[in-house]
């Protein structure tokens, strides 16, 4: 028998079977007092009386009767009845319980099936295919009602001819007395939670209900908080605190234990190795500024030296190959060094911070075996296998003294290469007192005109902390968030952004970001798209892109492939988009082994060559071999191939006027297979040397009415705004698309026109 929940027993549940006092009926047609048969497709025993069998079959096989409950039947003669449904009903009184805590199970076993059971005229979608051998358990929680309800059991017999049909239960039910005060089941817990990171409480409380919930921070109720789990979205130092609820229904309140809630700080100043100051990857050679040599068996250097990424064990070697984040350390350049353990220290301070709550972790990697992690000289017992090829990830939560703090690697070398790398070193602790500081300053970018551009800046301090950025020194309105985000940037927007914070301890300003617009050079499109960089259909000629070297044809046609077979749909290349298609030399996309040149053509003419920038990402099948620009090849392979992107930048190389870019693709194999070539997010941009400064030029009045001129880039569209004051502006028309090096508006409304005064201004959109 399945167990119950805890509680008091449902009064009046009984068992199949059974009188009043519980004990078994006699045999031959006893009537069940608990049980009634409701429905009964036997036009000879239409019930309501479900009684007991007669002695002897069909029990064996059916289940032998006793010794807490009996089969119940229609005829007690063997059970015979005719097939079709028969609903056995039970019932049981709630009143003065809570029935939202009443839970049954139970057990049955029915000839032929089990059909379902019903709560208060409710499927449950129990059923039961066991049979007559044996018992099928079942467990109803939900679905009770104050007062009287009713079980109901519907269980069918099998055709054609009248056989035994019977249900035989075993019932065990508990439920809670109505009017019970809250109690706490599961305490809310405290926690450690990095400022940033969501913190959630939660309580699990019982009692009659409806419960009712009120979050405290200390001793003060929180506005709003009334649920059974509190939220805090975004942690900052002042929602450190303890945190407790009182659990309220009409019985009384119970309030819950204190929950503390420390607010734990990112530690500034840890670095991977071979990264530089402001995170950046560290020239092949350098020294390592923040890893210092302290036990050197190869010479008397304390140099942690950046190893040279070009050869081996790195380049065709067996070492974790070097990444934007990390780089390997070793004390040559080579790698070698003798025989012996290397000590690399890493110095940081914890001056501000609780140092019991702090804690250090990261992935290392080592050749030889690293033996050891000291913490403050002492030993964490920590040690590195040695496997070159893979990191080991270390976490150290205890040693850390107030102030400065230092970390020893240990690498033992046998001989030969020998060198360390660290990657995704990060820590915490709990602020004491925090100065403000930038622990990463913004960084500076090249971008495109229309571009969206972030800015960010990660500082710590005592809260509450101000962001205010600054373009060229003036504070730009608005902008007071840790992320400034500039959306279609314009060429008046090139220069240097800088952010000051203000915490509970002073100011700090960040570095300057320098950022560069550059004016965007039109006739540069991506594969498979027309004049408006919507997407072409498949099979027509791309109109931007022609084949100067075809192995499979003479055709120069770089055709859209069919984007709705294989290899594209159910295959390896990269999915259709609404800013790219495939390219290729036949609409099946294949194509007989050998190379294929594809060229777009664009025109420089008033650009200052210095300063453009070609930046894309490709995909090709087989392999991308290079990019040729003005027929000078880049060395730029793609070896990502036709699954995934890989990105370009081209710099130098341009010329004055027409320019030809090319993307190289070779297909192998030695019949003809799938080839094609894909760019996506490809753009120019460059400075400018032939646009005349924005400013309204020439402006007459007649009797059509007022119209001026300004200076304009093709394509760019332009709103125009007008005022009686030069306080208060109104749009008057927007949407204007610049068709040439100067656009006009006539303004012929005569209300407008015959006021006093009335100024216009235009903005570039």
């Amino acid at each position: 028998m399945p167990s119950a929940v805890d509680g008091a027993p449902i009064p009046g549940l009984f068992n199949t079977g059974v009188g009043e006092d519980g004990k078994l009926l006699p045999a031959s047609g006893a009537v069940d007092p608990h049980y009634t048969i409701t429905v009964s497709p036997d036009e000879e025993f239409t019930g309501p009386d479900a009684v007991t069998l007669n002695p002897g079959f069909p029990v064996g096989p059916w289940l032998g009767e006793g010794p807490d409950s009996k089969w119940i039947v229609a005829n007690p003669a063997s059970g015979n009845s005719a097939e079709g449904d028969y609903t056995f009903r039970t019932s049981f009184d709630l009143t003065g319980f809570d029935s939202t805590k009443a839970t049954i199970t139970g057990l049955w076993s029915v000839d032929n099936s089990g059909i379902d059971i019903l709560l208060n005229g409710e499927s449950l979608g129990i059923t039961n295919t066991g049979g007559f051998t044996s018992w099928t358990d079942f467990t109803i929680d939900s679905g009770f009602v104050d007062g009287e309800n009713v079980l109901e059991f519907v269980v069918n017999n099998a055709p054609a001819t009248p056989n035994p049909a019977g249900l035989r239960v075993e019932l065990r039910g508990t439920v809670e007395v109505a009017g019970e005060a809250p109690s706490i089941l599961k305490q809310p817990e405290s926690k450690n939670i990095f400022q940033g990171e969501p913190a959630t409480f939660t309580v699990d409380a019982d009692g009659t209900p409806p419960l009712s919930y009120q979050w405290f921070k200390g001793d003060d109720a929180m506005d709003g908080e009334t649920s059974s789990e509190l939220v805090i979205d975004s942690v900052t130092l002042k929602d450190a605190a303890e945190y407790s609820v009182i659990v309220t229904n009409g019985e009384g309140s119970t309030p819950s234990d204190k929950a503390r809630l420390a607010v734990v700080q990112a530690l500034a100043g840890l670095f991977n190795t071979g990264i530089d100051d402001d995170g950046q990857p560290i020239e092949n050679f350098e020294v390592d500024p923040h890893y210092v040599l302290v036990i050197n068996p190869n010479e008397e250097s304390t140099d942690s030296i950046v190893a040279d990424t070009d050869i081996w064990p790195i380049v065709a070697g067996p070492w974790l190959l070097p990444s934007d984040t990390s780089k390997w350390i070793s004390p040559t350049p080579d790698t070698n060094g003798g025989p012996g353990d290397y000590h690399y220290r890493f110095t940081f301070d914890l001056t501000g911070f609780d140092p019991a709550t702090a804690f250090v972790a990261g992935n290392w990697s080592s050749d030889n075996a690293a033996t050891n992690i000291l913490i403050n000289g002492v030993a964490t017992g920590k040690g590195n296998g040695g496997n070159f090829g893979a990191y080991v990830e270390f976490l150290i939560t205890d040693g850390f003294v107030e102030g400065e703090n230092t970390l020893e690697f240990i690498v033992n070398n046998g001989g030969g290469p020998t060198g360390l790398r660290i990657d995704d070193f990060r820590g915490g602790a709990v602020a004491v007192s925090v100065p403000t500081q930038v622990v990463a300053h913004p960084r500076s970018a090249t971008v495109f005109d229309g571009d969206d551009v972030q800015l960010s800046v990660v500082a710590t301090g005592i809260p509450p902390i101000t962001y205010q950025w600054r373009f060229g020194g003036e504070a730009i309105e608005g902008a007071n968030d840790d992320t400034l985000t500039l959306s279609a940037i314009s060429l008046d927007q090139t220069g240097d952004y800088d952010v000051v914070i203000t915490g509970g301890q002073g100011d700090a300003t960040s570095n300057a970001a320098t950022l560069t617009v550059l004016s965007r050079v039109p006739g540069l499109f991506n594969t498979g798209v027309d004049d408006d960089r919507q997407p072409l259909e498949d099979f027509e000629i791309d109109p931007h892109w022609e084949l100067v070297v075809n192995s499979d044809s003479e055709s120069p046609d770089a055709i859209v492939l069919n984007h709705s077979a294989w290899p594209i749909i159910a295959g390896p290349w990269v999915r259709v988009s609404e800013t790219s298609k495939w390219i290729g030399v036949r609409e099946d996309a294949n194509g007989v082994p050998g190379e294929y040149t594809y060229r777009t053509t664009f025109d420089l003419t008033g650009f200052d060559l210095a300063t453009v920038t070609i930046r894309g990402q490709w995909a090709v099948d087989d392999a991308g071999t290079d990019i040729t620009l003005n027929g000078e090849f880049l060395g730029q392979a793609n070896g990502t191939g036709f699954g995934n992107y890989g990105s370009f930048e081209i710099l130098e190389g341009f010329v004055d006027g027409a320019n030809t870019l090319e993307f190289t693709v070779v297909n192998g194999g030695d019949a003809d297979n799938p080839t094609g070539l894909r760019l996506e997010n490809i753009a120019a941009g460059g400075t400018r040397v032939d646009v005349a400064p924005f400013m309204i030029g020439e402006a007459n009045r007649d009797a059509s009415g007022l119209t001026f001129h300004w200076n304009s880039r093709i394509g760019t569209t332009y709103s125009i705004d007008f005022s009686t004051d030069l306080r208060d502006w109104q749009e008057l028309v927007d949407g204007i698309v610049a068709t040439s090096s100067s656009t006009s508006h006539t303004d012929t409304d005569p209300t407008r026109l015959a006021l006093g005064s009335l100024y216009y201004r235009v903005r570039a959109n």
